[in-house]
């Protein structure tokens, strides 16, 4: 089978959006590799809709937009599922799938992981000041291409401290109490736009504040149920323009 070119965000290397390579291998049963966007077949996860081009023909898989603002035009492209109703509304869609593929994680791990930590701190890729909040607590190297050791050691953790979006969502896709904090570079991200994209599905509203909140595990089981099921459309889809 020919390989699947997927577009993620890489001026750095960071978990939340290389976290569509293995989601796609697992789920889908295809191996991928980057691509830019003119040339991929699919983009997954990421605040990266605004990069695509106009008139792009690709698969969206799950990915979100970061702010209002100016948008391509994507009409022509398969939507199997967005970030949450705020992507879908700049899309002009309804009835899509709606949450961020960050909850599919723990698939990505072949065996149950043992409760090392008490708490952990992840960091959004731009942050260093949360680490310091923690001085004595350990932190994740989330600048990496090792996206499922990064999986494990959340999952290891009782309690997870983040500003990373995808962080969040990992954890709670562990049921890992969490709490959240904003990064420096969060006005510039445009504010909570993403992260209350991202919680509606899950039927949570803005969690910054300060207390660990609880994973919201029904309405993530449910999310999980229905991103599969985009996983498993993507594949036919892929595997048809590929035969």
């Amino acid at each position: 089978m020919k390989q699947t070119r997927l577009f993620y965000w890489n001026t750095v290397q960071n978990f939340g959006d290389l976290l569509g390579i293995p989601l796609l291998r697992h789920y889908a049963k295809v191996d991928a590799a980057f691509a830019e966007p003119e040339e991929a077949d699919i983009v997954v996860c990421g605040s990266i809709l605004r990069l695509l081009p106009s008139g792009w023909k690709g698969i969206i898989l799950g990915t979100g937009a970061i702010a209002r603002g100016n948008f391509p035009d994507l009409s022509k492209a398969t939507v199997l599922a967005v970030r949450g109703p705020r992507t879908a509304n700049l899309l002009k869609r309804q009835g899509l799938v709606l949450g961020d593929p960050g909850v599919l994680a723990p698939g990505l791990l072949k065996d149950p992981v043992k409760k090392t930590r008490a708490l952990l701190v992840v960091p959004h890729w731009s942050d260093d000041s949360l680490a310091l909040r923690y001085r004595e607590t350990p932190v994740v190297n989330v600048r990496t291409t090792n996206v499922v050791r990064i999986v494990r050691e959340i999952a290891s953790a009782e309690q997870v401290v983040t500003s990373s979006l995808h962080g969040l969502l990992v954890a709670w896709s562990f049921g890992i109490p969490t709490k959240v904090f904003p990064h420096g570079r969060t006005d510039q991200e445009g504010g909570t736009w993403k992260w209350e994209d991202a919680l509606t599905p899950l039927g949570v509203k803005h969690v910054w504040g300060g207390k660990f909140r609880e994973a919201p595990a029904q309405a993530i089981e449910d999310t999980q149920g229905r991103l599969r099921e985009a996983f498993a459309k993507a594949a036919e889809e892929l595997s048809c323009e590929f035969s």
